[in-house]
């Protein structure tokens, strides 16, 4: 009687274990159905500070030239990206934030631990962070 006594508390625990696999298991599930950010988007950093600003790319970044869609707060933020309109990658993994004339409004080159990194004389540190990691 005693086995069974002290039996019944390992069950009930067990049970509780049970329960709350199961009811993290959905949870989980819920989040992988989440909608999933466009492909190529980024969180723009400023000196190593959350700009809050986001930018995507119109199209996949393996085209010659892609559109740039920046979240409503970057032209306020950041009015040097005001009049970049598109984003242009060069054979050597660089790439370029260029307006409407092609003039190059940001440079970047692969970043150390972020996607992205601004680089060129009198440029500020501008990281770009993926969002999709």
């Amino acid at each position: 009687m005693a086995i069974f006594k002290s039996g019944l508390p390992m069950i009930a625990l067990m049970a509780v274990g049970v329960g709350y696999a199961i009811s993290d298991g959905k949870a989980l599930q819920g989040e992988a159905q989440a909608p999933a950010l466009p492909p190529n988007s980024f969180r723009i950093v400023l000196q190593g500070s959350d700009t809050g600003c986001d930018v995507t790319l119109g199209g996949p970044a393996a085209q010659a030239k892609a559109r740039l869609v920046f979240s409503n707060q970057c032209t306020d933020r950041l009015p040097s990206l005001a009049k970049a309109q598109f984003w242009r990658e060069s054979s050597d993994g660089a790439l370029a934030f260029v307006d409407d004339e092609g003039r190059v409004r940001m440079l970047f080159g692969v970043g150390d631990g972020v996607a992205y990194e601004s680089f060129g004389a009198g440029a500020p540190l501008v990281s770009l962070v993926s969002l999709n990691d």
